[in-house]
């Protein structure tokens, strides 16, 4: 969405040069879950409002797509793989406007909630009791391991062998649940 927005801005058919500003176009002055989610009354109904243009002018914008793309291994047997890529679209201004407006609706209510499970995280938090945890696991990144001297072969093979991190948070209102011993007679 960022991307398209920027291009738009830059073909000066939107005065909102940013996701921000855009969403602040859609949405209340307090932009709430409500408004995000398209619900708000106040709100519900804002349109965003294009410069004139030519629908003839071409323009182009780039988007993260994802595609299969076929290879054969050293022992000639055809796999396929994955890959997401950063794609050129050139394509007549009618048509990203069209892109736009198909898109924005579904990124503003990722965005409300999004904004919903933070503000269920935070209430969660404030809310814990003294003898209570919350852990929060996430995903973090996978890694290539490396070596400081490599053969070509195994820069460019298949070779690499990769770890994934898990980040994790424990939030808690009291030390004593941490720093509780177990009494002598159930040790």
């Amino acid at each position: 969405m960022a991307l398209l927005v920027q291009a738009l801005n830059r073909m000066k058919v939107l005065t909102e040069g940013n996701v921000s500003e855009v969403t602040r176009t859609f949405c209340c002055a307090q932009k709430t879950e409500k408004c995000l989610l398209r619900e708000c009354l106040k709100c519900k109904d804002n349109t965003i409002s294009y410069k004139p243009y030519q629908s003839t002018e071409v323009g182009h914008f780039f988007k993260w797509t994802t595609r299969k793309e076929s290879y054969f291994d050293k022992y000639q047997k055809q796999k396929s793989i994955t890959k997401t890529i950063k794609q050129k679209l050139i394509m007549p201004l009618d048509e990203m406007i069209f892109e736009f407006e198909g898109s924005i609706i579904n990124f503003l209510k990722h965005k409300g909630r999004s904004l919903h499970q933070y503000n269920q995280i935070s209430k969660k938090k404030e809310s814990l009791m003294p003898n209570e945890v919350m852990i929060h696991v996430d995903f973090s990144e996978n890694y290539s391991l490396k070596h400081a001297e490599e053969t070509q072969a195994f820069h460019f093979g298949g070779s690499r062998q990769q770890i994934c991190l898990h980040t994790v948070v424990i939030y808690f209102k009291s030390l004593e649940v941490i720093l509780h011993t177990v009494p002598e007679s159930e040790a």
